[in-house]
């Protein structure tokens, strides 16, 4: 072997190294990404096997034209007001006044908690279905009237 191979070889050695170092990084770095969204993903899964809500009642009263819908916090984990949803005849319901224990003013229900969204409607609705943030939902189409 002349110099000229040898010469060769070593270029070819050095620029496999360099390579290798340029491609572990990213490749160490993929690996974490994959690593932080699986464990996204158990924790997401935990927070759903932990949330479950319970569509008590809900009431039309024809003579002041509202819609009460009382949901229960039956499961453990601790829910946003503001992230659990409305649909009332599959119709998204944004116009709502909140209380949670009877208490205007708070933003979040606590497990064993009971939420009441109450609404201005002047008919009375056929089906009504609450959503929780993480998709928990509880539906109902026996509405009470109350006049």
């Amino acid at each position: 072997m002349g110099f000229s191979t040898s010469g060769a070889v070593a270029i070819l050695l050095i620029a496999g190294l360099i390579s290798a170092g340029a491609i572990v990084p990213a490749v160490q770095s993929s690996a974490d990404a994959v690593e932080h969204a699986f464990n996204d993903r158990t924790n997401h899964a935990v927070a759903i096997d932990n949330t479950d809500i319970a569509l008590r009642n809900v009431t039309y009263d024809g003579d002041d034209d509202t819609v009460t819908v009382t949901v229960e916090n039956d499961g453990t984990t601790t829910l946003a007001v503001a992230d659990t949803d409305l649909l009332l005849d599959g119709d998204y319901v944004t116009d709502r006044r909140t209380a949670v224990d009877g208490g205007d003013d708070r933003t979040a229900w606590a497990p064993g908690e009971t939420l009441t969204i109450t609404i201005d409607r002047d008919a009375q609705p056929q089906r009504a279905l609450v959503a929780t943030k993480g998709g928990v939902s509880e539906a109902t189409g026996n509405v009470t009237v109350v006049s």
